[in-house]
């Protein structure tokens, strides 16, 4: 998951983009926000030293949470530009009747969303 992430930034690189970095299980831990990831520093490694939650799969408990805190103006979040949530998971949610509820947050964001799986 780590070499698709750096693969993936690596491709927008020199181009006008900013990435965030969420991780999810049973709970949800933000490690970089928009305003937060220097594509100039040491990225690679601070990716790299990102250790893997343990716990369930909380997929919807994940995007709310990615929605309403990480696209946000004060966390680096630009107005007028395409927002891209990529997903990627390891498995079906466990709390998936939250989802057609959190999808519609996201949709109210106009957030694209690709799920990787």
């Amino acid at each position: 998951m780590k070499a698709f992430v750096k693969n993936l930034i690596t491709s927008f690189l020199g181009r006008d983009v900013k990435f965030a970095i969420t991780q999810f299980s049973s709970r949800t831990i933000t490690h970089f926000y928009f305003n937060q990831f220097n594509i100039y520093s040491n990225w690679q490694n601070e990716i790299d030293r990102i250790r893997q939650l343990i716990g369930g799969t909380n997929t919807a408990a994940a995007i709310r949470n990615v929605v309403q805190d990480v696209f946000s103006p004060l966390k680096g979040s630009r107005a007028n530009v395409n927002k891209i949530l990529i997903v990627i998971t390891d498995g079906e949610s466990q709390d998936g009747s939250n989802l057609p509820w959190t999808i519609q947050l996201a949709d109210d964001k106009k957030i694209i969303r690709f799920a990787i799986g």
